[in-house]
């Protein structure tokens, strides 16, 4: 923050300081440099945030470079996923417009993104009849 006051940066630059600064503590631990990490974080984030993290990582000597290369050509060639379930199909399932919906949509939405983006159709129809046995 001070080099950017101090500098008087682009807000471009600071958002990108400011995504390493958020992730320095994740870069230093060898499990962020897994194909399944930078999967999620390019859902989370971009593409571009995602090769920051990488390049700056580059500097801290963690892991080989080939590892880093590795991870580049991943991340290009990486789609980022899409999450398959929407507010209309709950809504199908018998939840009612609201908080309700919303929390159900991101718990989903979460337990998808921990399950490396996949969730079963049956324990994804389970958690559902509940609300509607309500």
């Amino acid at each position: 923050e001070y080099f950017c006051h101090k500098y008087k940066t682009s807000n471009s630059v600071k958002e990108r300081l400011k995504n390493i600064s958020i992730n320095y503590e994740s870069i230093k631990s060898k499990k962020f440099y897994s194909e399944s990490n930078i999967k999620k974080l390019i859902y989370l984030t971009n593409k571009n945030n995602v090769k920051d993290l990488l390049l700056f990582s580059t500097s801290l000597n963690i892991v080989d470079q080939q590892v880093i290369n590795k991870l580049f050509n991943y991340l290009n060639l990486c789609k980022i996923p899409k999450f398959p379930i929407s507010a209309d199909y709950l809504k199908q399932k018998g939840y009612k417009e609201g908080p309700a919906l919303g929390q159900k949509l991101k718990s989903l939405e979460e337990e998808w993104i921990k399950n490396d983006f996949f969730i079963e159709k049956n324990k994804l129809d389970k958690s559902l009849t509940k609300v509607s046995k309500n």
